[in-house]
């Protein structure tokens, strides 16, 4: 899997973050994104592209987008710990902790609509597409949902949802499960993370063009491949010890 950032970056850096991408800081939603990405990376090979932290609208960033043989992915990632629950009045967290004198109260959370934040992120990539003249893709190309990322949260869904939630491993299993599932070519994959990237720029002019970043992925891979050769070459063979290897037979006649 390929990983790109949605703002400007060193390529070299972001190569290098695909390999290891747990970042060491204190922002922990970010290292569990990171933990989401890794996943990904280890069960996808290049035919994806993941591109993070894209503006895809003003003020509204898609934490993870997908895009590879069997679909674009949306994945918006909340770090958020406890009992996260879906009730009639939306979605609330429950945390249980202890009092002074050692009574176990629960304490309820209002949260934010998850849902809505993402089903806002795919209208905006949908637009994006179009605006770049690309076929309004039917919906079964356009996945994804919220991933809930804490190790200590728990999902109690007592009302519908209209966008699909789970932990890392849930959405790692679904995608898993959709790789057979071919949608997508090569040239259309290419085409929308070049459309995402184009789009972004609107928000972001230092943000740059798939092709500019697919010339850089090139031209390191290159850099690369000749530092390889040049370590592992071994010494190049004397050509003179073939020269008897084959020839003629010519056999001077008995007398």
């Amino acid at each position: 899997m390929r990983i790109i950032s949605g703002e400007y970056y060193d390529i070299q850096e972001s190569l290098e973050k695909a390999h290891n991408p747990i970042h060491g800081n204190n922002n922990y939603g970010l290292q569990e994104e990171d933990r989401l990405v890794q996943r990904l990376g280890m069960m996808l090979n290049d035919d994806y592209i993941c591109v993070r932290g894209a503006m895809v609208a003003k003020k509204l960033d898609a934490d993870v987008l997908l895009i590879g043989p069997s679909g674009i992915w949306i994945l918006e990632s909340k770090y958020i710990s406890g009992r996260i629950i879906k009730g009639h009045y939306g979605w609330h967290r429950g945390k249980l902790y202890h009092e002074i004198g050692g009574a176990l109260t629960q304490q309820n959370d209002r949260l934010d609509n998850v849902e809505s934040q993402w089903k806002r992120e795919k209208e905006a990539v949908v637009r994006a597409l179009r605006n770049r003249g690309l076929h309004p893709f039917q919906s079964p190309i356009i996945k994804g949902g919220v991933v809930f990322t804490h190790h200590n949260s728990e999902l109690d869904l007592q009302e519908p949802v209209y966008a699909e939630v789970g932990d890392i491993a849930y959405w790692c299993h679904n995608i898993s499960d959709e790789l057979e599932n071919r949608v997508l070519t090569g040239r259309q994959i290419l085409d929308v993370v070049n459309a995402i990237l184009q789009n972004a720029r609107r928000f972001n002019p230092n943000n740059r063009s798939a092709v500019v970043v697919a010339e850089e992925f090139f031209s390191y891979k290159k850099k690369y491949l000749l530092r390889f050769i040049d370590r592992n070459k071994t010494n190049k063979v004397n050509e003179s010890s073939f020269s008897g290897g084959i020839h003629d037979d010519k056999r001077v006649p008995c007398a």
